[in-house]
This record gives structure tokens, C-alpha cells and sequence, in this order.
């Protein structure tokens, strides 16, 4: 956001004139309470300024000199600029407009340093047509949506607010940071990211649907293909007919849709416990298409249960020949990735 559109949008809650976008895209900027707080006095010092009788000369003298800046013989940028200034020298004297740009800057420093000019219109845009700014941030009213040609479409489901961190020939990031979108994705693996408040969805070519609120809980179910959910280094390895409950702590043990409630109930004990009871429960309901969850557990579970779930898996999938209890236990990540390959986790990880 450049200073001169902060500078509007703080005129415009002044004034309280200003509209529910335009009031969401100032909170996007100055969610900080203290900031919050200059606002609320720049409010104030403005509601004292219309307040004020305006000082000489006359109205009728002030639109006068308008009117004389706006007679034709100037280029227009010029005359309206002009007149601008004429109007503002009349109403605001000096010490209050110096008042108010203190503000401003106080705000600026506050936000994190001098606003910037606007960034490059990306490959994305609305379904009015509109092309998307790297940093634009889509609060969808009612249900709408954004696409790229070079990556896929998005829908917004209505309340979701949606941010465009970074788009280029090489990465396309967005940040979900409340609501849910469903996303169509046609681009390589590993160019299409979207940020949560706790996971990162990286697209390993699929379509899905991602949900999280505020405080980073929510959902990923893949309808095709795979998602990598992935903060620090915990991941989760979703493919379609999956999903994924996801925390504020990270992403979770994703299970199959169709998956019995009774081994739901075990994952989603297991994902807040990590217990003994938990991983009882799984094993004791999994079935051939819980393959995948296992797998997880394998790689998860405390170290005294972890042969357990390694009989349970070979139970329903064989391991390759290189894979064995040992390099297991000791987390080989090409034992996992080799097992993982037989259970139907393409190996993008």
C-alpha cells in the first residue's frame, strides 16, 4: 500500500465515510492496537477540524479561487492538484496539517517502515477481469473467484479473506488466512503454495479444499492428486479420497474420507495425544485403504509403539526388500520413501 492510499484511507475513517471494503483494507495494515489507538485520535483531531468555523477568506471566496484554477487554460493533473492545495491551505492551517502528517508517519513506522509503490499486476485475476497486485488481499462478500493461466483457478467461499504474497514464473503464494477456497492447480509440483496460521499447502499437482480459521485449525481434503502439508518439519502427505485435520501446532495424520468413524475417533485422539490408547484404537480398525495412515503413524509414533504399527502396515501392504524394522526405527528416509512408494505416495517429498 503506498502512503498516499493510507493517507486516504485514514481521511476516509475520519470522515466515516468510509466503506466496509475500503475499512477492511486498512485493518489489513494497522491491526495493532496501538496503531488502533493514533487512528482513533486522528479521528478525533479531524472531527475537531470540520468542526471549526473556516477561516477567512469566505467559502464564496474559497470556490471562487477554485473555479479560477479550473478554467482551462492549465492542464487538468495541474488545475486539480492546484486547487486541491488552495482548498486545503483554507481549511487546515499549517500547525493541524503538520498534526496530521506526524500522525501518518507515526502510523508508517508503526506498520513496519515507508510505504511502498504498488507492486506488478500478476497473471491472476477476478472474475470481473480484474488483474491482481502481488499483496492484494480478496475479502469475498459472497462467494467468488481468481484465476491464472498459468496455474489454475481458485474459489472463495463467502467471509474468506485471501492474500497474493508472491507470484512469478517460478513460485505462485498466497496466504489463506481465514475461510475456505477451493483450488484447481494444473502447474508442476512445488510452484503453487498456500499459507495457513499453521501449515502450508504445497500443490504436488491435484484439486482440493482448504479450510482454516484465525488461529491456524481447519481441514484439507484432496479430490485429486496429492497435497504436501508442511510446517517445519512436520508434513503430511495427503492424496485424493484424503483428508487432513490440520492444528495450530501444524498439520496432522490424514485419513481417507471413507474411513470408519471408530478409526476417525482414534487419529483425531492420537493427533491431540499422541497416546498408547490412540494408536490402539487405529490399529484395531484399520483396513487396506488405511495404508497411508499408518505410514504416517510409522514415521510419528513414540518410539515403544513403533513395531507395532510397523507389524499393522505389513500386514496390509509387504515392504520392498530394503525396508526392515531397522531402518525404520531409525527413520531412513529412503526405507519410508520405499514403502511409501508401494503404499501409493508418489515419492515428492
Amino acid at each position: 500500500m503506498t502512503k498516499e492510499r493510507l493517507e486516504y484511507l485514514l481521511y476516509q475513517y475520519a470522515d466515516e465515510s468510509i466503506s466496509t471494503h475500503e475499512l477492511a483494507e486498512l485493518c489489513e495494515v494497522i491491526p495493532d492496537p496501538e496503531v488502533d489507538d493514533l487512528v482513533l485520535q486522528f479521528r478525533s483531531w479531524k472531527r475537531s477540524i470540520r468542526k471549526a468555523p473556516l477561516p477567512d477568506p469566505p467559502r464564496r471566496q474559497i470556490w471562487n479561487a477554485i473555479e479560477d484554477d479550473l478554467r482551462p487554460q492549465k492542464p487538468l493533473a495541474q488545475r486539480l492538484s492546484h486547487s486541491k492545495d488552495r482548498l486545503m491551505d483554507r481549511l487546515f492551517p499549517a500547525p493541524v496539517i503538520g498534526a496530521l502528517a506526524a500522525v501518518i508517519a507515526v502510523i508508517v513506522i508503526l506498520i513496519g517502515g515507508p510505504m511502498t509503490e504498488p507492486d506488478a499486476l500478476t497473471s491472476w485475476k477476478r472474475g470481473t477481469g480484474d488483474f491482481l497486485r502481488e499483496g492484494a488481499v480478496i475479502h469475498a462478500q459472497t462467494r467468488e473467484s481468481i484465476s491464472s493461466d498459468a496455474v489454475g483457478s481458485i474459489a472463495l467461499a463467502e467471509g474468506t479473506s485471501l492474500r497474493l504474497v508472491k507470484s512469478d514464473s517460478t513460485e505462485h503464494r498466497l496466504r489463506l488466512e481465514h475461510g475456505t477456497i477451493d483450488a484447481v492447480v494444473t502447474t508442476p509440483p512445488r510452484v503453487f503454495f498456500v499459507e495457513t496460521p499453521s501449515a502450508t499447502a504445497v500443490d504436488l499437482g491435484c484439486a482440493y479444499e482448504l479450510h482454516t480459521n484465525q488461529n491456524g485449525e481447519g481441514r484439507l481434503t484432496v479430490t485429486a492428486g496429492y497435497v504436501s502439508l508442511e510446517r517445519d518439519s512436520l508434513t503430511s502427505i495427503v492424496p485424493a479420497g484424503y483428508t487432513c485435520r490440520m492444528y495450530a501446532s501444524g498439520p496432522g495424520t490424514p485419513y481417507a474420507v471413507s474411513a470408519r468413524a471408530s478409526l476417525v475417533r482414534g487419529v483425531e485422539l492420537y493427533d491431540s495425544t499422541a497416546s498408547r490408547e490412540a494408536v490402539s484404537l487405529i490399529l484395531q480398525h484399520a483396513g487396506l485403504n488405511d495404508a497411508i495412515t499408518l505410514w504416517h503413524l510409522l514415521w510419528t509414533v513414540p518410539h515403544e509403539l513403533q513395531q507395532q504399527v510397523y507389524a499393522a502396515l505389513e500386514e496390509l501392504v509387504i515392504p520392498p526388500d530394503e525396508v526392515n524394522r531397522a531402518s525404520i526405527a531409525s527413520k531412513d528416509p529412503a526405507a519410508f520413501q520405499a514403502w511409501g512408494v508401494r503404499i501409493g505416495i508418489i515419492p515428492w517429498f
